[in-house]
């Protein structure tokens, strides 16, 4: 957990998101149904993008979506619509610098990036 204690914020995330689960993987199914469910897409995000070489760039998209996977398991990721295409790629909540979204929208992402230690969006 990082280092700025949010007490609000972990009783939500303990007694709403993951309040009964019992392991790691229940955890992310947890997390996975309650982006699911309260989550409104699409949200335009920009985010670090990775490119050849190791680099990255910051790219607008919009996020579509959690990642169908992430319900069995899997790490959560959200999926992105490449701009005139159909096709849709997946990030890690980390990977975004910033959103412009609902504020209920910006606390479901920050719920995720607080408790996994990572600075939260404004």
């Amino acid at each position: 957990m990082p280092p700025s204690h949010d007490p609000a914020r972990e009783h939500r995330i303990l007694d709403e998101i993951i309040v009964d689960c019992y392991d790691e993987e229940e955890e992310l199914m947890g997390r996975y149904y309650y982006m699911t469910d309260n989550l409104e897409f699409p949200i335009t995000a920009t985010a670090r993008m990775p490119l050849r070489g190791g680099t990255t760039e910051e790219k607008t998209e919009q996020i579509v979506e959690v990642d169908p996977k992430s319900e069995t398991g899997s790490p959560i990721r959200l999926g992105v619509a490449e701009e005139g295409s159909e096709r849709i790629h997946h990030i890690s909540p980390a990977d975004l610098v910033r959103l412009d979204t609902t504020p209920e929208n910006l606390e479901i992402i920050n719920d995720w990036l607080y408790w996994h230690d990572f600075e939260l969006l404004h």
